[in-house]
């Protein structure tokens, strides 16, 4: 956290993880590092309904009602930077 104040990619890294998408679907045999979200690109329209439909049915089936996952938690411990931003989309 503390190298995300003075390093530029530290910091895109950190407030990845911090502001999370609602949605995230990612090819990691090409991107391992999980770094190009494909959950806007139309080509995955269909897979991304079908798995949407499958996590539902889980959710309905183990009584999940969670829709929301609420902001991150950090330990006492770790320093943020107080006015963080959300990432950039990408196109």
């Amino acid at each position: 956290m503390r190298k995300a104040r003075t390093d530029d990619h530290a910091a895109q890294r950190v407030r990845a993880h911090q502001y999370r998408p609602p949605a995230e679907l990612y090819d990691l045999n090409n991107d391992p590092w999980e770094l190009n979200n494909l959950v806007a690109h139309p080509a995955y329209t269909a897979r991304i309904a079908k798995l949407s439909g499958q996590l539902e049915e889980w959710m309905r089936q183990t009584g999940d009602k969670q829709s929301v996952f609420g902001p991150p938690t950090y330990p006492p411990s770790t320093e943020r930077d107080p006015s963080p931003k959300p990432p950039a989309a990408k196109p």
